[in-house]
């Protein structure tokens, strides 16, 4: 009987994914030895999804953003209003009454 420990089967010490490897073990036990899928999870510790979808997919799918990253717009219409109004340090000078 194969035993993962902890360390071997996740990639870094916060991260979730687990690595080629536990995929491949996972994958030749079901579909060489025949494991069945739920003994294939109590084997390896793995809840009966995860087993699923490393049977669905080869390799470990990654991460991909939805959205490209917004990054903020700098115009030179910021860099003017801010020379006319006070110094070149962002200070204004107040009138006094």
């Amino acid at each position: 009987m194969w035993s993962v420990s902890i360390p071997e089967v996740f990639c870094g010490t916060t991260g979730g994914m687990y690595l080629v490897e536990l995929y491949a073990q996972v994958r030749r036990s079901v579909f060489v030895e025949g494991l069945s899928e739920r003994e294939a999870a109590k084997r390896f510790g793995l809840a009966r999804e995860t087993v699923r979808k490393m049977l669905r997919y080869s390799t470990p799918p990654g991460y991909q953003r939805r959205k490209p990253v917004r990054r903020p717009k700098l115009s030179t219409r910021s860099r003017t209003s801010r020379q006319s109004h006070g110094s070149a340090t962002g200070k204004v000078s107040f009138r006094s009454r």
